[in-house]
């Protein structure tokens, strides 16, 4: 890679990492309940749509919100292991959820239509 794209590539790692955690109030789940979530990468990215292919949107969307919810101190709040807890939640509630998660990807996006 030429100095030029190792330059480019580096302005825009910092750029990313400069990126506010965004807070995502869900009273639905407890009245101070806040969510921590970062901007996704094209990795995490890459998982939901693998998943979303795998196992259809729901798993696209529990998989978004196990990587992504953390807690004030960025540790995450739930594990592969939780998605079976989560299948049992209010559908409409985890959608909202995952879509306030996933803010910029949309299912389209994921499906390559």
């Amino acid at each position: 890679m030429s100095e030029a794209g190792n330059s480019i590539l580096d302005a825009a790692l910092t750029q990313f990492s400069n990126r506010e955690v965004r807070e995502i109030p869900f009273p639905e789940w407890g009245d101070d309940l806040v969510f921590y979530v970062s901007p996704m990468t094209v990795s995490e990215a890459d998982q939901v749509n693998k998943a979303t292919k795998r196992g259809g949107e729901f798993e696209g969307m529990l998989t978004a919100i196990t990587l992504k919810c953390c807690d004030a101190d960025g540790q995450r709040l739930f594990g592969t292991g939780d998605k079976a807890k989560l299948r049992k939640l209010d559908s409409g509630q985890v959608v909202r959820l995952a879509g306030k998660v996933m803010h910029s990807l949309s299912f389209e996006d994921m499906e390559g239509n």
